[in-house]
């Protein structure tokens, strides 16, 4: 449906190479500096690429004008005329179809605004509005620019979530930019990691969450705690903790010599009290801090060898208590590592 060949963007020291599949939503993760921005203007048509191509449905659209890719684009500065109502602004490409407009309107939760002018309204239910008006347009290729900048979290979340319901049973193509790692994990087919203007990996929400291939998308991704091993005999990691960790049962095999970084998320692990309950990886840390973030507590502990640990917990704990956190081996990642 959509392929990038060979692309280049400007200033950038590598290609993008990927092909997007009718009926999905693909995340481009990275922050305002990480030449993502330059990702979307490029596909957008708003800035050329410094060389490559972009081929939507067989055809080369890289010169292309913007208005005539194939493409709908949902920016964070949309354009509405104020003094009229928000079904004119829906309305605004599609002037025939009140219908399919109201209907738009409808799944974004617009429908008792229809009437009412926009210029008292407030900044969500505009960008609301730029939805609903890209909605109607069933477009085959949707650019989607962080809505959750422009809305809110949870909103953001929402409509994201309400789009791609709306539009995925059409085989629409979305293409979400954002900088927020839980709305690209969250309801992404694919998610695609930016760094310096290219993609440095693309892989599913989970793979890219528990077993990525780089720190830089271990650490956009979420925290993330590592540990560093040696590999020794029978498939075994000597860590700077206790005695060697055995990989055996898990889909890893490690060579002897080579140092390992081993990752795992904060999710993973079980803060315990006292050493007498046991799991290949027991680390003895301090609790540093505990803060509430309204679903649990996280809790940073520094361990004996000085490395800042995260933990996610239900309960508080006390600062400078002592506990031995312990994570199964079935819970680790060696980074840059992929399982046999």
């Amino acid at each position: 449906m959509l392929h990038l060949k060979q692309l280049v963007i400007d200033g950038a020291s590598d290609t993008i190479d990927y092909t997007f599949k009718k009926g999905q939503l693909y995340s481009f993760l990275g922050s305002r500096e990480s030449g993502r921005e330059e990702i979307f203007n490029t596909l957008a048509g708003f800035t050329p690429p410094a060389s490559g191509k972009v081929v939507a449905a067989g055809k080369d659209i890289t010169n292309h004008h913007p208005s005539r890719r194939g493409m709908v684009t949902i920016t964070a500065e949309p354009v509405f005329n104020l003094e009229q109502t928000v079904l004119e602004n829906i309305m605004l490409y599609r002037s025939e179809d009140r219908k399919v407009a109201l209907e738009a309107a409808d799944v974004m939760g617009l429908g008792s605004y229809v009437h009412r002018r926009c210029r008292n309204l407030d900044l969500g239910i505009l960008q609301r509005i730029n939805m609903a008006r890209a909605l109607s347009r069933r477009p085959r290729i949707l650019l989607l620019h962080d809505p959750v900048d422009r809305l809110g979290f949870a909103e953001g979340l929402h409509c994201i979530e309400v789009l791609k319901s709306a539009l995925i049973s059409l085989g629409t193509v979305i293409l979400h930019f954002t900088a927020c790692p839980r709305a690209a994990l969250g309801f992404s087919d694919e998610v695609l990691v930016v760094e310096d203007g290219i993609v440095v990996e693309a892989s599913t929400p989970e793979n890219l969450y528990f077993r990525p291939h780089t720190r830089f998308s271990a650490e956009i991704t979420g925290d993330v705690n590592y540990i560093k091993a040696v590999g020794t005999d029978q498939n075994h990691l000597q860590i700077s903790h206790g005695y060697p960790l055995s990989m055996t049962g898990t889909a890893y095999r490690v060579t002897p010599g080579i140092p390992y970084l081993v990752m795992f998320r904060p999710e993973a692990a079980t803060l315990v009290a006292s050493a007498s309950f046991s799991t290949p990886l027991t680390v003895p840390a301090q609790v540093r801090q505990c803060e509430f973030t309204g679903r649990g507590f996280r809790v940073t502990l520094r361990s004996e060898l000085e490395e800042e640990l995260f933990v996610f917990s239900f309960d508080p704990v006390l600062v400078d208590q002592w506990f031995m956190v312990h994570v199964p081996p079935t819970r680790l990642h060696l980074i840059g590592e992929g399982p046999t």
